[in-house]
């Protein structure tokens, strides 16, 4: 786990004082990630010579928005990793369903739809890639198969009944991925809550290695 850099770039004196800056971001698919960074004070009089750099390997990945990871500008300067997050119910257990009633209003199915997913995972599982179809279905009265997270198919179901809407389970697909998440986010501007587009990286486990630390005399 990150347990320095996490105390580190969330202490009182990194929020204050301290950034830090991704120079290397290195990928082998389905292996790992390691991404070099510097943490340096705002303040010092020689900010290249007071520095640390760290590296964070990432093993094991499952998804990174690597495009992004690279450069991580302000807000998205502090590191939090977690076992327990909505963004890692996109690569877990799933429930695969039918349709088999219809709606007298769809747009408020929709809109009850939307709510209880934003409340419950604060748009870090993609809503239209969930339910885009769903309208469509509803209107043709068609054949369909949905898919959807096995913890937020309770919350769904919910609305469904509220709106009299019947449906079949059909199976479940279990998943039982041990993972975790580093997201590089700021709780004042950007909490790791709600999806702001904070750069985050999905992968089996994380390690820290510090590389170097300067200090100058100020």
């Amino acid at each position: 786990m990150l347990d320095q850099l996490t105390q580190l770039t969330n202490s009182d004196e990194y929020i204050q004082r301290m950034n830090l800056f991704i120079t290397e971001v290195v990928i082998r698919p389905k292996e790992e990630m390691r991404i070099t960074l510097e943490i340096f004070d705002d303040f010092s009089k020689n900010v290249e010579k007071d520095k640390q750099v760290w590296e964070i390997i990432c093993k094991d990945i499952i998804y990174s928005t690597s495009n992004k990871i690279h450069e991580p500008k302000r807000p998205y300067n502090r590191i939090n990793v977690y076992t327990d997050h909505p963004v890692l119910l996109n690569y877990v257990s799933s429930v695969y369903f039918s349709i088999t009633g219809t709606c007298d209003n769809i747009a408020e199915l929709m809109g009850d739809l939307f709510i209880a997913h934003d409340k419950t995972c604060g748009d870090w599982v993609d809503f239209h890639w969930l339910f885009s179809s769903l309208p469509e279905t509803l209107r043709t009265l068609r054949s369909n198969q949905l898919s959807l997270p096995e913890k937020l198919f309770p919350i769904y179901a919910e609305v469904f009944k509220k709106h009299n809407l019947q449906f079949t389970i059909n199976e479940v697909d279990k998943q039982e991925n041990d993972l975790t998440v580093l997201i590089f986010g700021n709780p004042d501007v950007a909490p790791d809550n709600y999806c702001f587009g904070q750069p985050y990286v999905v992968a089996g486990s994380f390690e820290e290695r510090l590389k170097t630390v300067n200090r100058t005399t100020n």
